[in-house]
Formats: C-alpha cells, structure tokens, sequence
C-alpha cells in the first residue's frame, strides 16, 4: 500500500514507514487549498489531519481547507487498510502571509553570479541565470563546483527550479546526480535547505521551508550519471517573494 497526495500541481508519495517531504505551498490568509487523494486502490480509509485549518480533521478524498492567521502549518493524511497503514507528513508545509499574492516571483534571473570554476568566457556564471536554456554554466575539474546567486537583498525563498544537460539539449547521461541547495542572508554562513543524492532527471523542481536568504548557493556533488566530473547547469531560477517575511 502507499499513500499519495496531489496540490500545487504536484503528487506525492510514501509507503509504509515513509515520511514524505512534499511541496511548499504560500498563501493568502483565507484562501482556498485543495488536496487530491491519489492512494493505493487498495485503501479503504483516508485521515486527513490539518491542525489550525479550517477544516481540521477529513475523510474525504480531495478535502479543500484555508488558514484565517498568519503563520506555518503541518499537513499529514495516513492511509490504512488490513494490511498497515501509510503516512504522508510534512510539518511547515504551508506558509500563510498577508504578503503572498498570486504566483511566486522568480527572484534570480539577471542577478550577479559568482562560481568556483567555469570553463571559458562562454560557459561563465552568468548563463545560469540569463533566462536562455540554449547557454550553460560549465566547470570542470574535481568537484563539488558551486554557483552562488545574489538575490540583491534579503528575500523570503521557498522553491528553485534547475535545467539539467538534457534540458539544454545534452544527453540525460550528463544530468546531474547529486547536489545540495544552501542559503545565506550574508554570504558567510550558508543553511543546507535542499539535499538531492540520486537524481536522474533533466529538469528538477526542489521546495523547501519558506526562509530568508539573499545568497542561493547550488553545490554539484555528483555532476553526472557517470565518471564525468563537468558540471552542466542551463538555468537555475530561485522563487519566492520580492520581500523578506
């Protein structure tokens, strides 16, 4: 059996004894969320739970909840049938702010770069931020290479978005494996937010606790599926607020 939840356009996962680290939603005091059940044909009942909602406690299949104060709250639905049960949770999973309108702002494109390699002059920091998945960041060398964004000022940072070689049109052979996303309001001291060992894909989409961050740091660990050690970024996009909270 495994339990599954769908929001924000987005599915979720766990099997039993997981605990599943889903999407970061932020939103508008009193608006509407809804979540999609998506478990096991096998399940036979849903426990929603959503402490300091609206609606705390649900059965239903798609139940739909909104938040009236500002703050962070933890979602968990469980599903059970004869055989276990299985939990999705994540705590802090919603971030309620009278500051949240609409979609997130993409906060890094055109921002200054910095990276610890790159090869030439057409493969610099800047290319990963320039909006065009036709230019890359390329360092090579022994890794961890890391590419550091400066967001110009302190913002409130949920989600960033990375285009891999095989978004750029390269083989999914070169799409990076393993990398770790940090954050830092004075580029000294950087917070681990996002740890990524067995990726496999061409473009990722990682979410994260709302935090205040000017400096985005992306650290590639493991450049590619194989033995090649070039790291190949195409575009990475930070996503959140244009204001800290």
């Amino acid at each position: 059996m495994y339990a599954i939840f769908e929001t924000g356009g987005k599915q979720y996962t766990a099997t039993p004894g997981d605990i599943l680290f889903i999407e970061k939603l932020d939103v508008e005091p009193g608006q509407e969320i809804t979540f999609e059940s998506l478990c096991s044909a096998n399940t036979e009942t849903l426990a929603w739970e959503f402490p300091g909602a609206s609606v705390e406690t649900s059965s239903d299949v798609s139940p739909k909840v909104s938040y009236a104060a500002e703050g962070t709250y933890t979602v968990k639905v469980t599903a059970k049938n004869a055989s276990g049960e299985a939990v999705a949770e994540k705590a802090g999973l919603i971030t309620v702010s009278s500051k949240v309108s609409g979609e997130l702002a993409l906060l890094s494109q055109g921002k200054d770069t910095e990276a610890t390699a790159y090869v030439n002059e057409n493969e610099a920091p800047p290319f990963a931020v320039d909006g065009d998945v036709t230019k890359k960041w390329c360092a090579t060398g022994n890794p961890p290479h890391a590419l550091t964004i400066d967001l110009g000022g302190v913002k409130a940072v949920s989600e960033v978005h990375i285009a891999h070689a095989e978004a750029g049109g390269e083989g999914s052979s070169m799409n990076t494996k393993a990398y770790t996303i940090l954050v830092s309001t004075d580029g000294e001291e950087f917070t681990e937010v996002v740890k990524v060992t067995k990726n496999m894909a061409g473009e990722t989409v990682d979410t994260f606790p709302v935090v205040n961050a000017r400096y985005v740091k992306l650290s590639v660990e493991k450049p590619t599926q194989g033995s090649d050690t070039a790291a190949r970024i195409y575009e990475v996009e930070v996503y959140g607020l244009d204001e800290a909270l």
